[in-house]
């Protein structure tokens, strides 16, 4: 359709349903960088361009349509800063969330709420920005996720396991409630789909429940 230059390094592209948002790097003679998102439209002319800095950006996306939400990190404030901002591009902000003293590394949304897991808890919130509830996840890390209308599902694993060949444990996380999973022998990889919990290892394709329970396997 078209073929546009950008100025800066480009890290990431997102499609709405009628607009291509990219996320820039501009890095001026001093040294510092800009985080930038440009927006095109189908044509390819670019409408609109927010700056971040001195925020980072650390992830982004769209609501399903052409709202854009983007989770940054500030860090001029004394204590660490994560903002979830959302966007009608070309037109204003219509969203902010400021959490202070976490470090938020992804964000999950649903048709009515919002999953934000930082360095230190999983914090649900309405698309309002109303806080509804969290669970601790402190040295866990969100490695399969699920979201349905039957249920939202999360699976965690201890942050050591990262440097390891294998998992050996995990937790299941649905709204406030957490269960333990032993995993078996050799598993590498592991992905929820509805209510239950996948675990790959190496020639074996295990299933559990969304409350830890074992199923079968393959």
């Amino acid at each position: 359709l078209y073929s546009t230059d950008v100025i800066g390094t480009i890290n990431k592209v997102y499609c709405g349903n009628n607009i291509v948002a990219v996320f820039s790097v501009i890095v001026g003679e001093d040294e510092k960088k800009e985080n930038m998102i440009y927006f095109y439209n189908t044509s390819g002319s670019l409408f609109d361009s927010i700056s971040f800095f001195p925020q980072y950006i650390i992830d982004f996306g769209f609501l399903g349509g052409d709202d854009l939400w983007v989770l940054t990190a500030d860090p001029t404030n004394v204590v660490p800063v994560s903002r979830i901002i959302t966007y009608k591009p070309g037109v204003s902000m219509t969203g902010l969330i400021n959490l202070y003293s976490e470090l938020a590394y992804k964000t999950y949304f649903t048709a009515d709420n919002m999953y934000v897991a930082t360095t230190e808890n999983l914090i649900k919130y309405d698309l309002f920005g109303q806080k509804l509830g969290s669970n601790l996840i402190y040295d866990w890390e969100i490695k399969a996720v699920n979201l349905t209308i039957g249920g939202n599902f999360f699976a965690i694993v201890p942050r050591s396991q990262n440097n390891e060949p294998f998992y050996s444990n995990a937790r299941i996380i649905n709204e406030s409630v957490s269960y333990k999973v032993n995993l078996p022998k050799n598993v590498e990889d592991m992905a929820m789909y509805e209510t239950n919990l996948y675990l790959f290892g190496q020639d074996t394709i295990y299933v559990y429940s969304s409350k830890g329970e074992y199923l079968r396997q393959y």
